[in-house]
């Protein structure tokens, strides 16, 4: 017996001067063996080895960048660059030629020149590929037919000398008991049994045979030994390696990582050791040691490959074809027992899986026993059938059972292996083998179990498993890393280099996302130097300058007392104060890019956006073609993002250094200019500031300067970010659009001073918003907290909060020009509202442009209003004062509607929207079932939600959810037996005003359908004598009302339409909202469910135009309390006045709504919001029921009285009356919407056919 020294140098020249091929190398086995193989050349005898590694190309990625970025980046060969050093490591890897193929294809898919040449070189071929997944045709499956093609290649190598083979210990497992290390033979041949499989359909004889084996997956193994043995020529020195399962490493030296292929072992033992009662059958049956660490299975390969190759194994075997077990013995078997036991017994065990399997249900062998077996009251009668559960799969019931999960159905195959079946391999032919390596861990090898600590490598399993999920599962942490690593988008490829490039190549360095943020390369802006000075030098500057005079002069009292000289003199000195101070506000409004400020503030952005998100996920080419159409600089570019959070400005302007696009001034509320660090930064990376109240300012040279600075910066073609709504949205809806902005561009191209003008909605969405305590706060009524460094440092302290996942929509470009362009052709355009109808498909809002002209001329042929007020441009043409505004208004309702248009249901609004249907609680099943209905309802006719997480199928819909819970963990209660409702401490309702924040995300998608279903629903309240129906004129004028008054909330920017509306009405019909018997409608009360969610989106609002209408009452002289339909109305209004303030009067009814809500009167906690409190009082302002008038004395203090003919009691009680037939009264009496009705077995029974519409979404 030759010594261990000798062995060693026995491996070590039996690789030298050498030409290694190896298939399979991507795989985790195969990188371990290229790794092992290359710390072997290390020594002076494997000087000239040279290595082949066939990759198959996978789509655009050739097998070369496949190399570098699976092979070279893993942490086996990081592992070797330290064990060898960096120039030994660079000198390695040269010895490495990769060859692009395909094992399947024919002389492997490599061109003849190369194919020629190694099989003029190759001498060794490691044959390690092949696919663990389930393949239908078996014929042409990795496993079989590339080992079928890799045998004709090595019988044509003129040098071959070793092949070796992976396989299975399980290809033989159609037996069992005790499995010896031989090629085992089935009752077919194999030529039958490849004649049968190229049949189009198996038979009932193979599909027994396939049957027979733990997965179809073996099978393919041992059809491909059978290949391999029966095909092969006698001189062919084939050696095949049968590991069993292969688990992660046992090497405590190397860095802990985890390999996701690598770690199903661990997962699989973790799973095993999860369920206590099949370890105690292991540990009493004392046979159950299947897994064997991956490096004992790498250093078998590499030892077998000298040991039995074509020149020595006659000296350890004398078998045509040795096979080796690569699996633990039953010596080994005890001491595995005994690191069952201790492992099972550790507190690190406990810990760690129950969190695994609580955050991974799917992959838990318990819950899959429970679920697809038995309930947990008979599961210890399930164990003892176990064996029989499932084991023989075929084909068909694989994929029918788990068509998108076949994850799980190799890991729910694989796991009763551990302990199903009463399999016992000899391994001799393994044992001689590693007791001539015995003791040889200190050169490198480990080849004997029986060196294995079990109890510390059970251990290592369970920390790889750890590592696996926070890797690829972060939602197990509290927060992400690093923003690179979740940032979606992949790189330009015009950007030098991308954040994770970049990150990855500083990996060692500790300030390597510093390095990022300063060496990205920017875009800059011109200098703002030049545009200050194109301002002055403008002709409206001077006239500017004029008005602003004329305006001071005229508030002085005695100027007209003044002598022409003094007169002059005053004019000078005045002028020349204006001047000075117009150019100081100038030089203070402008903005510069500085390289500085702009990378700082992109480290700051990284580090805080990578704490609290999770990804941020952009349309890609939406975004591309934005970078061609910013850079191209043709026309001037107005970015208009929704604006929900502070953060919208800042992730956009990320977003754009991210990928190398030209930053964009940004337009900002001047609040900011408070901030003594942080304006500096703002001020230096684009952001210019302005004031909120300019309507109010009592001299207009702030207004004109900024309009100026604005206009000079949209002619020199340059990119302006801007928020159409003017301010954040408290209600989650769309505020009403703010025209001055726009105005402003149109008016350049009316003056042709540019040509164009390219608006660019953006909509932002959020799972969870940062800033939730000051939007409650707000929606209280409380005043808003004024921006300081003291705020900012106190939301640093939250760094830990998990806000989810961020999407950002690009929607198409719309032209300024072209819509004024046809506002001069079609000027009454504007005035007609595209409405939504059920019976057409909605149209995509960017054809808008297109649809002015068409429905111009059907609905109004009114002539163009009077145009002698004009504005002249350069081209001797002219545009009327009504067209531009037209114009305008038209542009932002496009604006508005692309925003709509890409607004897509988050799981926190699903979830949100259905807590709120009871505040009482709802059970955790009929919450998901209830999700998973109202996503596919959304899903189904808005088809351009494109990043909402998928629900089709129950399982998705559940890790949605828990997700969404996750999120509002804060405001949600999981109260007694899985009953999960709104967090409310004793009248601390605020959860309930959160959730409607995110719910009304939803809302505005499905406005139009509840509409409808409130206007009958209000029809059927009033005519519930008539057998609850109406005609159609009177559900229209229901209709036209609630239009007209929600105006204030939604997105209803055009004037009402009475043919668009009947369409809707009609279709409601079809759609089953209502059913018609002849000229008379009433609900379907077999849609309770639709109907009642439709009407939970609206009842809210109308509840807060109720109390706000009620509340103007209290403007009345006279007594009340014989007006008031509910009783105890008047307590705490005061009706001795009849002008209030405006604050004064949306403080009584926020009072109001919340005594009544407190009395049980109002059913909805967010009527008492003072978001929608206001805009149900400017809707009343539009429909003249109040006037809001200006005191004299304030510039901004605002009295509210009522119109004339609202003065009237009888007139306001009617007003008061006609909302309350809206309101949720009498619900449960017409016993229309009960919400117990519904049935959900519906959605059970299409769960399997998830692709299709789910049966009770047909409305």
């Amino acid at each position: 017996m030759a010594t261990l020294a000798q062995s060693i140098r026995f491996v070590s020249f039996f690789y030298g001067n050498q030409t290694i091929f190896i298939t399979g190398s991507t795989s985790t086995v195969g990188k371990s063996v290229l790794a092992k193989l290359l710390l072997l050349q290390s020594t002076k005898n494997a000087t000239k080895t040279k290595f082949y590694l066939l990759i198959r190309r996978k789509a655009t990625v050739t097998g070369s960048t496949r190399f570098r970025t699976e092979i070279l980046a893993s942490p086996f060969f990081q592992h070797l660059e330290a064990a060898v050093g960096p120039v030994t490591f660079q000198n390695l890897v040269k010895k490495i030629s990769v060859v692009e193929g395909d094992a399947k294809l024919e002389n492997l898919g490599i061109h003849f020149r190369i194919c020629r040449k190694l099989l003029n070189e190759v001498s060794i071929i490691f044959n390690l590929a092949g696919s663990s997944l389930y393949e239908q045709d078996i014929q042409q499956s990795a496993t079989v037919l590339g080992a079928s093609r890799v045998l004709q290649f090595a019988e044509s190598c003129r040098k071959l000398i070793s092949f070796i083979h992976l396989s299975t210990a399980y290809a033989s497992a159609f037996n069992t008991g005790r499995i010896e290390e031989k090629s085992y033979s089935l009752q077919h041949s194999l030529d039958d049994i490849l004649k049968d499989l190229r049949a189009p359909f198996c038979s009932e004889q193979l599909s027994a045979t396939i049957g027979a084996f733990p997965t179809p997956a073996f099978f393919t193994k041992y059809v491909a030994e059978q290949l391999l043995v029966t095909k092969k020529r006698e001189s062919t020195p084939l050696c095949i390696i049968r590991p069993s399962i292969i688990g992660c490493l046992y090497n405590p030296s190397l860095p802990q990582w985890a390999d996701k292929r690598e770690i199903l072992g661990a997962t699989l033992l973790a799973a095993f050791f999860s369920n206590r009662d099949a370890v105690s059958c292991a540990i009493e049956n004392a046979d159950m040691g299947h897994v064997i660490p991956s490096n004992i299975v790498t250093d078998t390969i590499v030892v077998s490959a000298a040991v039995y190759s074509k020149f020595y194994r006659s000296h350890f075997i004398n078998e045509t074809v040795p096979i080796l077990h690569c699996t633990p013995s039953k010596i080994e078997t005890g001491v595995w027992v005994k690191a069952m036991e201790s492992v099972l017994n550790s507190q690190m065990y406990n810990n760690l899986w129950k969190q695994y399997c609580e955050s991974h249900n799917v992959l838990d062998f318990n819950d899959i026993e429970e679920r697809e077996c038995v309930s947990s009251n008979r599961r210890s009668t399930a164990l003892k059938d176990i064996s029989n559960y499932e084991m023989k799969l075929s084909w068909d019931s694989l994929y029918s059972k788990h068509p998108n999960h076949q994850e799980l159905v190799v890991f729910d195959c694989l796991s009763k292996l551990l302990f199903t079946k009463n399999w016992y391999f000899e391994n001799q032919n393994f044992t001689k083998l590693y007791q001539i390596f015995n003791g040889c861990e200190e050169y490198g090898f480990l080849l004997s179990p029986s060196r294995v600590d079990w109890s510390s490598y059970f251990s290592i399993c369970m920390r790889h498993v750890a590592l696996w999920s926070a890797k690829y599962h972060p939602e197990l942490s509290s927060y992400s890393s690093d923003l690179y690593a979740v940032l979606t988008i992949p790189p330009f490829v015009d950007v030098k280099k991308s954040i994770k490039d970049e990150c990855s190549s500083n990996d060692k360095h500790l300030l390597s996302d510093v390095l990022w943020a300063f060496n990205t390369p920017i875009r800059k802006l011109e200098n703002s130097k030049n545009i200050l000075k194109d301002v002055a030098n403008r002709n409206e500057f001077d006239i500017l300058l004029d008005k602003e005079l004329n305006f001071r002069l005229q508030r002085l009292q005695n100027y007209n007392n003044l002598s022409e000289s003094e007169k002059d003199l005053l004019r000078h000195s005045i002028y020349k104060r204006v001047a000075g101070n117009a150019r100081y506000q100038l030089k203070a409004l402008s903005t510069n890019h500085h390289s500085f400020s702009i990378r700082t503030l992109a480290y700051i952005c990284s580090k805080f956006f990578g704490s609290i998100y999770n990804d941020l996920l952009v349309d890609e080419k939406a975004l591309s073609e934005l970078k061609v159409l910013i850079e191209a600089e043709h026309y001037p570019v107005l970015l208009i993002p929704t604006h929900k959070s502070y953060m919208d400005f800042l992730l956009l302007s990320f977003v754009f250094f991210v990928r190398g696009i030209k930053l964009p001034c940004i337009l900002a509320d001047d609040a900011f200019l408070r901030l003594p660090i942080a304006n500096y930064f703002l001020k230096h990376s684009g952001a210019f500031f302005i004031r909120r109240n300019m309507n109010e300012d009592a001299s207009p040279m702030f207004k004109s300067l900024l309009k100026e600075y604005f206009q000079q910066i949209l002619i020199s073609h340059k990119a302006i970010e801007f928020f159409i709504e003017g301010t954040r949205s408290r209600t989650g809806l769309l505020n009403s659009p703010k025209h001055g902005v726009i105005s402003w561009a149109m008016e350049l191209i009316t003056k042709g001073k540019v040509e164009d003008v390219i608006a660019v909605p953006i909509t932002i969405m959020y799972d969870r918003l940062y800033e939730e305590e000051s939007l409650l706060h707000e929606q209280l009524g409380r005043p808003k907290e004024a921006e300081s460094m003291k705020r900012i440092a106190r939301a640093s302290m939250s760094l830990q909060t998990y806000c989810g996942n961020v999407y950002m929509k690009i929607a198409t470009p719309i032209s300024l020009g072209t819509i004024l362009k046809e506002c001069q052709v079609h000027p009454m355009a504007v005035g007609v509202r595209r409405e939504d109808s059920f019976l057409s498909k909605e149209l995509n809002p960017h054809q808008s442009q297109q649809l002015f002209a068409g429905e111009a001329c059907l609905v109004n042929e009114e002539k163009a209003p009077d145009s002698t007020l004009t504005i002249h441009n350069t081209k001797n043409d002219s545009v009327s004062i009504t067209l531009y505004r037209t114009a305008v208004e038209a542009t932002s309702l496009q604006v508005m509607e692309s925003l709509l248009y890409f607004t897509y249901p988050t799981p926190t609004s699903l979830v949100s929207t259905i807590l709120l249907l009871d505040i009482n609680g709802i059970h955790i099943d009929d919450l998901l079932l209830q999700v998973h209905w109202l996503y596919n309802e959304v899903l189904r006719k808005e088809a351009h939600f494109l990043y909402s997480s998928p629900m089709r199928t129950m399982e998705e819909s559940l890790t949605a959810v828990k997700e969404a819970l996750s999120l509002l963990d804060k405001y949600v209660l999981m109260a007694a037996e899985n009953v999960i409702k709104p967090k409310i401490i004793y009248k601390d309702f605020k959860s309930v005003l959160l959730l409607s924040f995110y719910k009304n995300q939803l809302i505005q998608i499905f406005q139009q359908k509840a509409i409808v279903c409130l206007s009958l629903y209000a029809v059927s309240n009033s005519c519930c004598h008539q057998q609850n129906s109406s005609t159609e004129e009177g559900i229209l004028k229901e209709y036209e009302f609630l239009w007209t008054i929600l105006k204030g909330v939604f997105l209803f920017h055009r004037p009402f339409n009475k043919y668009s509306a009947l369409e809707v009405i009609r279709s409601s019909v079809q759609y089953g909202i209502s059913i018609k018997d002849e000229n008379q409608y009433k609900l379907n009360t077999a849609m309770n469910k639709q109907i009642r969610i439709f009407c939970e989106c609206l009842w809210p609002f109308v509840e807060s135009y109720w109390v706000m209408a009620t509340t103007l009452l209290d403007l009345q002289v006279f007594d009340i309390s014989q007006f008031v339909t509910l009783n105890n109305i008047q307590e705490g209004l005061n009706t001795s006045t009849k002008e209030i303030t405006k604050e004064e009067l949306i403080q009584r009814s926020h009072f109001l709504a919340e005594s009544l809500f407190f009395k049980g009167k109002v059913r909805y906690y967010e009527s008492c919001s003072h978001d929608t409190l206001k805009a149900a009082l400017r809707s009343y302002q539009d429909m003249q029921i109040v006037e809001v008038v200006k005191a004299p004395d304030s510039k901004v203090r605002t009295s509210v009285m009522l119109t004339e003919y609202y003065r009237i009691p009888e007139h306001l009680q009617r007003l008061i009356d006609h909302i309350d037939r809206f309101r949720k009264g009498s619900l449960e009496e017409m016993n229309v919407l009960d919400a117990k009705a519904v049935v959900y077995s519906s959605v059970m029974k299409r769960e399997q056919h998830s692709t299709e519409e789910p049966m009770i979404a047909k409305l």
